[in-house]
């Protein structure tokens, strides 16, 4: 395992998380976006549906995927393009509740271009891309030009 870098849209993912019902993280394949969720979210429930019997329960009843049993506490779902239903399911869920943070979401297709996608979560979701690591990420220095 290599050197993890703090990333500039940490900061971006945290502020969204205390205004947002949910948060997507969106970006090209190995940019880092499994690694921030870890970084950002220390005490949530972790979903990845690269995990095949995650996967196979998301599709089998995905209203009971992404119930969050445990109050206060977020949801991260890795790779949610694998099974696009489960918005519709999020929308539902963060309808009946407007507490903030629900779900960290990541994808590596944005998922409002997603062709199966019915629901957008409009007014309910916050989208953060993810760039791959740069240069000023890894001297840890911020370089504007």
């Amino acid at each position: 395992m290599g050197k993890e870098y703090k990333r500039w849209q940490v900061e971006n993912t945290q502020k969204a998380l205390k205004n947002r019902r949910v948060v997507s993280i969106s970006g090209a394949r190995q940019t880092g976006k499994t690694t921030i969720t870890k970084q950002i979210i220390k005490n949530g429930i972790f979903r990845t549906l690269d995990n095949t019997a995650l996967l196979r329960a998301a599709r089998k009843d995905p209203n009971e995927f992404v119930k969050i049993q445990f109050g206060k506490i977020t949801m991260v779902i890795d790779e949610i393009q694998k099974n696009p239903v489960l918005l519709s399911e999020i929308k539902l869920a963060v309808d009946k509740n407007n507490r903030p943070s629900q779900y960290l979401i990541t994808g590596s297709a944005n998922i409002q271009t997603i062709a199966k996608i019915d629901d957008s979560l409009a007014g309910r979701i916050k989208h953060i891309r993810l760039r791959p690591l740069s240069t000023g990420e890894i001297l840890e220095k911020n370089l504007y030009f």
